[in-house]
């Protein structure tokens, strides 16, 4: 059977279908897990500190106030610098291969512009030649398993052309041309997306 999108897996960014959903997704379980790392972290740290330094009776003298610790502020000043390196390289090495997908799939695959209009997307076909200038409204009909560049352009104001399984969001500017490009999934399916800004 077909992989179909059923009405649980709508607007899902957690089942990737393409090359490039699957690189961000990927982006998302190491900020996942960094996190979690960082809050668990955390956590242990008020546990400790409360159990340890909690006042043990009314008697017990006020301990100390110490104000600033060289150290420790050099420490927590590094870690997170850190952490941000690791999400940041990732990141910006995704970003460029995503805009080189993106211009590959102009030279041999599907090529369609998209234009973000009040309420409606206009999606018109401009290569390959077979499919040349056909237009259609709100859906994108592309062959498994292709590569597909889309130019994405506003006449009115910004919007956000978002559909999760196969690419990220990506912002439709009036008088500036993004491109969005992946390679279409092995099997047939239904993805479905969403302007993500203003309509």
């Amino acid at each position: 059977a077909p992989n179909i999108a059923s009405a649980d897996s709508v607007y899902t960014t957690i089942s990737p279908r393409t090359n490039v959903a699957d690189d961000i997704q990927s982006i998302y379980k190491l900020i996942f897990w960094l996190s979690l790392i960082v809050f668990i972290g955390v956590q242990f740290g008020v546990v400790w500190t409360s159990v340890r330094y909690r006042r043990r009776s009314d008697d017990e003298a006020r301990p100390p106030q110490i104000h600033g610790n060289k150290m420790i502020e050099i420490i927590w000043t590094i870690v997170p610098a850190v952490i941000l390196l690791v999400i940041f390289i990732p990141t910006v090495k995704t970003l460029f291969d995503h805009e080189n997908i993106a211009s590959a799939g102009e030279k041999n695959g599907y090529v369609v512009d998209v234009v973000g209009k009040q309420w409606w997307w206009e999606l018109t076909y401009t290569h390959p030649d077979s499919v040349a200038n056909v237009i259609t409204a709100n859906e994108l009909y592309l062959p498994v398993d292709k590569p597909v560049t889309i130019n994405l352009e506003s006449n009115n104001v910004i919007h956000s052309f978002f559909v999760p399984q196969l690419s990220g969001k990506l912002d439709v500017i009036p008088g500036h041309i993004n491109k969005m490009g992946f390679t279409t999934p092995s099997t047939p399916g239904v993805y479905y997306g969403e302007c993500a800004e203003y309509c």
